[in-house]
């Protein structure tokens, strides 16, 4: 028997429906909603929040229970070994980004996260030469780049925002 099916049992079918995050590694976990009491057979139903899925349940041992104290409000953890946690939310949320699951959801990720870079990037260049340390400044062949860069860059986030326009998003 594998550790997740000794520890916490939830549908298989389920899993797929879980939000995906990501920090240094990706991870599917849910936002605990409410924890059940215990059954005779020693599990308790924990319940969690899933984009798409109604009554996402995950059986959770008193074993498992007693190692991780999860608390409604904290994260239900799933990992790509089978392993299974429970986060607290502010650790979790400050920890993890949640990644984009659709079309959408990922053209307006790149489109704001191009618009940070470009931000990033008008910053450094609007830095005058003289108020700069020497390893931050770059030779004019490289500043001649950069201004290239940035150029291309606000084609780019001009595309994406009319791609985004296109799908009224």
């Amino acid at each position: 028997m594998s550790k997740l099916a000794s520890t916490v049992i939830l549908a298989a079918a389920l899993l797929g429906t879980l939000q995906a995050y990501q920090s240094h590694k990706v991870v599917r976990a849910g936002k605990i909603t409410g924890i059940g009491p215990q059954s005779e057979e020693g599990f308790s139903n924990i319940y969690i929040e899933a984009p798409g899925a109604v009554d996402t349940v995950a059986q959770c041992s008193a074993e498992w229970q007693d190692k991780h104290q999860p608390q409604v409000g904290g994260y239900l953890v799933f990992y790509a070994d089978g392993y299974v946690s429970y986060s607290p939310a502010e650790p979790f949320e400050t920890g993890y980004t949640p990644m984009p699951s659709t079309f959408l959801d990922r053209l307006k990720a790149e489109a704001k996260e191009l618009e940070e870079r470009l931000e990033k990037l008008n910053a450094f260049l609007s830095i005058p030469d003289a108020d700069r340390k020497p390893e931050q400044t770059p030779s004019a062949e490289e500043m001649n780049m950069l201004w290239d860069q940035r150029l291309i860059m606000q084609n780019l986030l001009e595309l994406l925002r009319n791609r985004l326009h296109l799908h009224k998003a």
